[in-house]
């Protein structure tokens, strides 16, 4: 047990930072052209159409009574914040130098005497919307619509359920595991007739997909209900509380099925609706290039391990936009890979084997799989028919 134990130690501290050049690369590719960006320019907001299919939309969404619950990221999170860049202060939490510095790596953000938990009586639901091709068994591209919703936390903590080892919090306060918690997402995918079709749920590290029909039922109203202390996520569901989930996405197999524990596989609990509260908020909809969407940097504190170690994990979020790997952008490649048949216990294995590296994963094996079945279920739920 002890030289586990120290293995374990020796991971967590590993700094997990890349160089910057492969990090600029990568977030270039989830965002737009180092030669589009300006420190002025902040984007287009979605086209009006759109937008009125972000109202249509918007879900219903859940948490635990006394939750810590989200806020307004620039009017009560980022006036905390203090710049820093190369050992001095350079300035203070706002939106024009979140801006100026948002593809700046060697600026850092601290916060002095730090709340426990912010919360907002009516937050904004941050929405925004784009379109693209979604490409069909038969070679076949479709324009399909892509709606996501997403609130800010002020905290993410661990799963509520977490094993013997975790839960003694021998590395930070579980529920307080890093500043900012803005990747915990809703997405809806539109056909040509703007019926949803599929919603993608962003948990953790990697994506649970449910299709129109199969999953989820057709016409019937959304609700989300988040998990406590983590803040991720779940269809509102009457039948269960606890959901399998772990800190890296090569665990699908245990997150999809409940099967093959990992050792750092723990639990979300989710309260039901008759046991929350449902959070009042309005919508807010952010241009294509506003710093809380695009900003490369992490977007606030870093939590050392003892003061000391650096850690991925610990490391406050950058933009919503970079919420996956390039290799599964369109993301319809995202909703198509993360949509396992739990039967399949060959998709799973070949996943663990070619998904070990966040940045450049080999995602071709399964997606061929994975797409398959989520092509093929949505013709058996009537989607594009005619195509």
């Amino acid at each position: 047990m002890y030289k586990f134990l120290l293995l374990v130690l020796v991971l967590l501290i590993v700094n997990c930072s890349r160089d910057t050049q492969e990090l600029e690369k990568l977030f270039e590719q989830l965002t737009y052209s180092q030669s589009e960006w300006s420190e002025r320019d902040y984007g287009i907001k979605a086209e009006p159409h759109l937008e009125d299919l972000l109202k249509m939309h918007a879900p219903s969404f859940w948490i635990q009574e006394k939750a810590c619950g989200p806020m307004d990221f620039y009017t009560q999170y980022v006036p905390l914040l203090k710049i820093w860049r190369n050992g001095e202060q350079v300035g203070f939490g706002s939106r024009a130098n979140l801006k100026k510095y948002e593809r700046d790596f060697s600026v850092s953000y601290r916060i002095t005497d730090p709340p426990d938990c912010v919360k907002d009586q009516k937050p904004p639901l941050y929405a925004y919307a784009w379109q693209e091709s979604m490409e069909l068994l038969d070679g076949k591209k479709v324009p399909i619509k892509v709606l996501k919703y997403a609130f800010t936390f002020y905290k993410s903590g661990l799963p509520a359920h977490l094993g013997f080892i975790q839960g003694l919090g021998l590395f930070g306060h579980n529920d307080f595991w890093h500043y900012l918690d803005i990747h915990g997402a809703v997405f809806f995918m539109l056909d040509q007739n703007d019926r949803i079709f599929a919603i993608v749920l962003a948990q953790h590290n990697h994506f649970r997909t449910f299709i129109v029909g199969r999953d989820v039922t057709p016409g019937k109203a959304i609700d989300i209900c988040f998990a406590s202390r983590s803040n991720e996520p779940y269809l509102c569901s009457d039948s269960s509380d606890k959901f399998p989930t772990a800190p890296t996405w090569q665990s699908m197999r245990f997150i999809m099925t409940g099967k093959g524990k990992p050792f750092l596989g723990a639990y979300d609990l989710v309260p039901r609706k008759n046991k929350a509260v449902r959070i009042s908020y309005f919508l807010e909809f952010l241009p294509q290039k506003d710093p809380l969407i695009s900003s490369w940097v992490p977007l606030g504190p870093e939590i050392k391990i003892w003061g000391i170690f650096s850690s991925f994990f610990r490391r406050s979020p950058p933009g919503m936009a970079i919420f996956t790997s390039p290799a599964l952008m369109p993301f319809s490649k995202t909703a198509q890979y993360f949509y396992f048949d739990p039967d399949n216990q060959d998709a799973f294995k070949i996943h663990e084997e070619n998904m070990d590296d966040f940045a450049n994963p080999s995602v071709e094996p399964v997606l061929s799989i994975n797409r398959c079945h989520f092509l093929a279920t949505l013709k058996k739920n009537g989607f594009f028919l005619d195509n």
